[in-house]
């Protein structure tokens, strides 16, 4: 059994391979996971035995594809591959090229698709991640989509995708392990934050940040002990703290930068919120479903407004998104559980069978 990834920086797509990888443990003697860039190496943090984690020596992802090459080469050869699994289109379509070329032997082929791109790109770059579906995606036994959103983009996008066998299926979270996660202790604690409104994920422009802190000044006007909480590293940090003091709100909002568990926050939050522009799916909104039942997330993937309990505003909408936060403020901090109630069907054992059920 083999996993391939990009790197171990835990974004939602590498969380929601974690999860399949720690599920196909309980299943399989041996797991076997590469990661094609060095990253920070133990943000898995505590595995299977039976679970062997591969690190690539390479700065990039870029040279990753080329010194991996001879690791998935040997893997191949001394294991009998029934199943390879993998996230991201380059990743994808390169061991579906790799197969294609009769590099690697597999029974079977999952390749889960990350995100939207008709709807995040254009010109030559969606021409490159065209291309790439068409002589990387011949090849692979079934295309994982997140939502009926992501599969219809997918098939208008790529003609050749009806042809394949694609189907959506949620992804999964696993509730009594993030619940764990409440009472570990995190710096800064978020006792010393309240009251606060939170959100988490890379500092860039798809993130819709600058919406949130827009929003976040017509609360704090009306709430002026209100701070605004934002989890997360990118090339916007720069940008979105000078429009934080142009707004007045500097003194409120709080940007520690990357956190190895931001569940804590999540759950000690008066409000949680995805201000998201576009995303394939919003893996972080099921994380703050888990935790609290006041949620709130922008119309940014297909899905969302099916999310019960979670209340939803358009995109690029400040306004909009003031007045779905106000109308959460003040439900039950670590909330009752009545949003973690409706992810049952979500369970990592589910999302597992269907792919490895042929």
């Amino acid at each position: 059994m083999l996993f391939v990834l990009p790197t171990d920086l835990l974004g939602g797509a590498e969380q929601v391979m974690r999860l399949l990888v720690l599920e196909a443990a309980t299943e399989r003697s041996q797991v076997h996971v590469v990661f094609l860039s060095a990253g920070r190496r133990g943000m898995w943090g505590k595995v299977p035995s039976n679970v062997h984690l591969h690190y690539v020596d390479a700065s990039s992802e870029k040279m990753g594809f080329v010194k991996a090459l001879p690791l998935v080469l040997r893997l191949s050869k001394i294991l009998h591959l029934a199943q390879v699994v993998s996230s991201h289109l380059h990743v994808n379509a390169y061991l579906g090229m790799l197969r294609k070329l009769g590099l690697i032997r597999m029974d079977w082929q999952v390749a889960r698709e990350s995100t939207v791109f008709r709807d995040r790109f254009a010109g030559v770059k969606l021409a490159l991640f065209k291309l790439l579906y068409r002589v990387g995606y011949g090849s692979v036994d079934l295309v994982v989509c997140q939502t009926d959103y992501m599969k219809e983009a997918l098939l208008d996008l790529v003609p050749q995708a009806h042809t394949w066998d694609v189907e959506v299926i949620p992804n999964p979270i696993d509730v009594e392990a993030i619940t764990r996660r409440v009472s570990e202790s995190v710096d800064p604690s978020p006792h010393g934050l309240m009251p606060y409104i939170v959100s988490a994920g890379r500092l860039i422009p798809e993130k819709g940040y600058d919406v949130l802190l827009q929003a976040f000044g017509r609360i704090r006007a009306r709430h002026p002990g209100m701070r605004l909480l934002i989890l997360g590293e990118g090339g916007e940090r720069a940008k979105l703290e000078d429009l934080a003091a142009g707004l007045g709100v500097k003194d409120g909002v709080e940007m520690p930068g990357r956190v190895l568990n931001p569940i804590p926050y999540f759950a000690h939050a008066e409000c949680c919120v995805v201000s998201s522009r576009v995303e394939g799916f919003p893996n972080v909104l099921l994380e703050k479903m888990a935790v609290s039942d006041a949620v709130v997330s922008t119309l940014c993937a297909g899905g969302v407004d099916q999310l019960e309990g979670v209340r939803v505003c358009p995109p690029d909408d400040p306004d909009a998104l003031a007045d779905a936060i106000e109308s959460v403020i003040g439900r039950s901090v670590c909330g009752s559980g009545t949003l973690a109630s409706t992810l049952s069907t979500r369970a990592p054992k589910y999302f597992w069978h269907r792919i490895s059920r042929h």
